[in-house]
């Protein structure tokens, strides 16, 4: 693996986690050739090093809970609104419209990830205008730029997802998890290779979206 490649897998690690090992862990890549797993394993370990390495950031257990409680929404809003689209133009939605249970059991759910976004919203934005205002009174620009990492990934990914939507028709959005199963895929969807190609491409910015906000 040559010193370039090594520097930056390196740098994926923390500061403190750099201080101590950067040295010995470039030399240590360098003697190892290059290659996908070697890669894939060496970024999978930096990112539970930044996950468990506490940083800068100390947080006591309540706010863990709150961390993961927005997590858990946010994965709840997410499913919402994969199972909405994922019905919306399929046999299933002609069935649950003629059946007044299916049809309440749907409407729940896509109410209740509305209802899980308000309740993230309400939680979030204040302690993150909290934290905006913190970072701007300690002039803490590096902090800054770390925070708005998630939310420029989102919204990249949000703007392809939509741009990727329309101009397949409006009828399909390019998630991971929508592309083909052991149904048939409604009239209006397009062809199998594209929605491949195109759910690829939202796989690929949400996985460097994550890497981007741990690093």
């Amino acid at each position: 693996m040559n010193a370039r490649l090594a520097r930056r897998l390196a740098a994926l690690y923390p500061r403190a986690w750099r201080a101590r090992y950067a040295e010995e862990f470039e030399a240590f890549l360098g003697a190892h050739p290059p290659g996908f797993r070697a890669v894939f394993n060496v970024v999978g370990w930096a990112m539970y090093e930044r996950v468990s390495s506490p940083g800068e950031f100390n947080m006591d257990q309540r706010q863990r809970s709150l961390v993961l409680m927005a997590y858990a929404y946010l994965a709840a809003v997410a499913a919402g609104v994969n199972f909405y689209w994922t019905v919306a133009d399929t046999p299933l939605a002609t069935a649950m419209h003629g059946h007044s249970a299916l049809f309440a059991s749907w409407t729940l759910v896509r109410a209740g990830s509305f209802l899980a976004l308000a309740a993230v919203a309400a939680a979030g934005l204040p302690v993150l205008a909290a934290m905006v205002r913190s970072v701007v009174a300690t002039r803490r620009w590096d902090v800054a730029g770390r925070l708005a990492v998630p939310a420029c990934a989102a919204l990249v990914t949000l703007l392809w997802m939509a741009a990727a939507g329309m101009w397949a028709g409006g009828h399909w959005i390019p998630t991971p998890w929508d592309v083909t199963g052991d149904w048939t895929a409604p009239a209006g969807w397009p062809p199998l290779t594209t929605r491949w190609m195109l759910s690829s491409v939202t796989f690929a910015l949400l996985a460097a979206g994550l890497i981007a906000s741990a690093i």
